[in-house]
């Protein structure tokens, strides 16, 4: 049930980068391309550390 919980918080990250980088790509403007992509790596990264600490923490 932890690791469904990642996914959602993967797909999170996505949903908030995802504007960015197609207003970026639109409007041609890198910043907006590097802040999407920026986010939903953070993001993703940051539920991926969370699942895995709790993992340690239910040992």
């Amino acid at each position: 049930m932890k690791e469904k919980a990642a996914r959602l918080n993967f797909g999170t990250g996505i949903a908030i980068g995802l504007p960015f980088l197609i207003l970026g790509i639109v409007q041609k403007n890198l910043a907006f391309v590097i802040i999407g992509v920026a986010l939903a790596i953070s993001l993703s990264a940051s539920s991926a550390l969370k699942s895995k600490s709790e993992k340690k923490s239910d040992k």
